[in-house]
This record gives structure tokens, sequence and C-alpha cells, in this order.
């Protein structure tokens, strides 16, 4: 298999009055299509600053991240809109739903945003839901959903625009332990079904971080395979 993901030489440190702080160092990484990755570590190691740089939300300092054909280290503002409509799909720990549409409008905002039509889009929008098993409540308003549902819904919205690559920052971290189960296994069954890389960010290390093809923990600003 090709590499959907590389990473080299990846730098990032930030500064205050008092000090700077490196929070990446020299970091390569590299990411076969199809395959599952969890990083683990402690809180303030840069987990998430390093997901949010590869999803092109945050600026490198130095070094090169290559997407499939996006060099997203170089790329501009109107570059990156494209590359995270189109490539990539986001689980947040909170889901970012919006309150004052229903539960399938929430899932084809990014497709109508992409330009597709709005059939279409609904109608890919409908099948998603059944696969989260959330397809009976498509026209309710997302806050009469659960926090473990609106989840489901964050799930099947990050896959609406077909990306090859999905980034997912603790999601699981504000669900009870049984949703969290519920979520984490139909964010893993959805991302196999539909052949998607995947890079979780994650505490839980008995649970998502077990299930990942790979596993790494970053320390010092640096993978080190778990």
């Amino acid at each position: 298999m090709s590499n959907i993901l590389t990473i080299s030489h990846l730098n990032k440190a930030f500064s205050s009055s008092q000090e700077n702080i490196t929070i990446i160092n020299d970091l390569d990484l590299e990411l076969e299509s199809g395959t599952t990755m969890s990083i683990t570590g402690s809180s303030g190691s840069g987990k998430s600053t390093l997901l949010n740089m590869i999803g092109g939300l945050e600026k490198i300092d130095s070094g090169t991240i290559t997407a499939g054909e996006y060099i997203v280290s170089d790329a501009n503002d109107e570059q990156l809109t494209v590359y995270r409509r189109h490539f990539l799909g986001f689980v947040f720990q909170f889901h970012y739903l919006l309150k004052d549409f229903s539960t399938i409008e929430n899932v084809m905002l990014p497709a109508l945003i992409a330009g597709e039509k709005k059939s279409s889009a609904r109608e890919r929008a409908y099948m998603l839901l059944q696969e989260v098993h959330l397809d009976d409540r498509a026209e309710q308003n997302v806050l009469q959903l659960s926090g473990g549902e609106r989840q489901r819904v964050a799930v099947a919205r990050a896959l609406i625009n077909d990306p090859a690559l999905i980034l997912a920052d603790e999601p699981t971290g504000n669900l009870d332990p049984t949703n969290a189960i519920v979520v984490r296994n139909l964010l893993f069954s959805m991302v196999q079904k539909h052949k998607k890389a995947l890079i979780v960010v994650t505490h839980d290390l008995e649970g998502i971080a077990k299930m990942t093809d790979i596993c790494y923990n970053l320390e010092h600003g640096k993978l080190v395979q778990v």
C-alpha cells in the first residue's frame, strides 16, 4: 500500500515572555492508506497540536506534511480549505453540531458546502445515519439527541464527503463509559467498512489504543511506538 500521509522533520514550539517550549521536535511519521493509528501521551504533550497541524488547522514551524496530493505544510488558506473539504473528515471531543438544524441536515452540511446537490447529499446522509443507527431520528432537532447520539451523528458527518483520512481528537472523551464503547465501536466499524485511514488522539489506552493497527506515544516531541 502507498502512504496516505508522510511527515518529515516536523517542528513546533510555543513562545512566551519567559520561555520557549518545544512541542514537536524533528518528528517523522508515515501512514499507509486504510491504516488506523492512535496517538497517546500525557496532557500537554502536543497530541492535539500534532493532529491540528496534520489537519491544516495550525501552522508548523518547519518540516513537511504531505497528505495524498496535498503538500499541507506549503498550502495557502484556499488550498487548505479544499484539502479539509475533500481529503479529511474530523471527529472532535465535542460534536460541534448546529443546534438549529435537524440530525440529517447536520450530516448533509459538509456535502452542501462542497457543492453537492441537496437531493444526493440527503440520500447519502440518510444512509450514513442508518449505519450509525440513527435513521429514525433523522428529522429531529439535534438538541433532542443524547450526548452519545450526537457524537454518532458527528461520525456520520465526518464521512459524508468520502474523505481518505479521518482525524479524531478524543472522540469519546466527553461520554460516559457505556456510550464511549458504543461510539468507539461505531467509529472503527465505519472506518473499516468505508476503507478509511484513521488517526485518533486518545487517553483510552485499554480501548481505542488497542483497537488501532499502530499505537504511538508522544514523548518529548517525538512519536515512540508502543
